[in-house]
């Protein structure tokens, strides 16, 4: 991120009344005035203030954030937050209320969607900056996938401690639904990359393969439903690595066997630790370094499922194997 704009409009509340803030939010106001780069605030003790608010994204305004609320992002997050939920007061309050009783009695219903000029608190104007190609480029205009992966990956983040160090479980319902095949295949790759804290367990359902191919079989659980019954099982057969026309027949149940097109398919998973098992073989250089190493490729090679990269990391373990012991005769 390179820069955001944050607004403020307490002059926004249905019938031209002014919003009456709270002590605490209005400690959250100064406090992300104090952490702007540029501020312009329009008082008006009648209708109520406007405050627009310019962030650009260095290491001083890092440093400012850090200090306004005490190096935690759970609690920047938690003033955004609450500063967000003023613009259920631009919902007329019959309506709100509602909406309450209807919760109340298990209808899961949204507030409707306010307009960003008609909303009291917006974040507007986020800039990112994408490093391959390196081009600037403004939030809105990234893909569905995009969104949803740095949705997903920042959440998880924002509880990412390693002090002090929580038992934290994750439950996620298709989160890989606006994903590409490689981003799905490799979300777990991606999650252990960047998380400190390994005390933590995830619970996701999905209808993806390619998540499938990304986790060991004792991992996942097949759920049913007949009539009114839901039954599980835990799959028997690993999935970890697996191809895609593997996992639609045994775990899916696809009847695919005469479509060219399922035939074709490789093992699109697990495809970064694939390469890195071929890239590690290929890297020793001596026989000792070999016997050293020689029992852990084999337990990483194991892991895999039934597949073409399997086979073909055997063949190269095998090759690589072959030409060390002629090299040292």
């Amino acid at each position: 991120m390179n820069s955001f704009r944050i607004i403020i409009r307490l002059n926004k509340l249905y019938g031209n009344k002014n919003v009456k803030v709270t002590k605490e939010l209005e400690g959250y106001i100064q406090d992300l005035i104090d952490c702007s780069a540029l501020s312009s605030i329009k008082m008006d003790s009648k209708r109520g203030n406007e405050y627009i608010l310019d962030f650009i994204i260095n290491e001083a305004t890092k440093s400012l954030f850090s200090k306004k609320f005490d190096s935690s992002p759970q609690n920047l997050f938690e003033a955004l937050n609450k500063l967000n939920l003023l613009n259920t007061l631009c919902i007329q309050k019959t309506y709100r209320n509602i909406l309450r009783k209807k919760r109340a009695k298990g209808q899961l219903l949204k507030f409707p969607q306010i307009a960003s000029l008609d909303k009291i608190f917006s974040i507007e104007q986020i800039e990112l900056v994408l490093t391959e190609p390196k081009v600037r480029t403004e939030y809105e205009k990234i893909s569905d996938g995009e969104h949803q992966f740095m949705h997903i990956l920042g959440g998880i983040m924002l509880f990412d401690e390693k002090e002090p160090m929580r038992d934290l479980i994750y439950l996620l319902d298709e989160p890989d639904t606006h994903f590409n095949p490689f981003w799905r295949s490799t979300f777990f790759y991606q999650l252990q990359s960047i998380l400190e804290n390994r005390d933590i367990e995830f619970i996701l359902t999905t209808h993806s393969p390619f998540i499938l191919s990304d986790c060991h079989g004792y991992n996942v659980f097949k759920f049913a439903k007949k009539d009114s019954h839901v039954t599980f099982e835990r799959v028997k057969k690993e999935t970890y690595g697996t191809t895609f026309k593997n996992i639609l027949d045994d775990i899916f149940q696809a009847d695919n066997k005469d479509n060219d097109h399922f035939k074709s398919q490789i093992a699109k998973m697990s495809f970064l630790d694939i390469e890195a098992v071929y890239n590690d073989i290929e890297s020793v250089n001596s026989l000792k370094d070999w016997l050293s190493l020689s029992e852990d490729f084999q337990k990483r090679i194991k892991m895999l499922g039934d597949s073409t990269d399997k086979t073909y990391l055997i063949k190269i373990y095998t090759d690589k194997e072959q030409k060390l012991r002629l090299q040292n005769v």
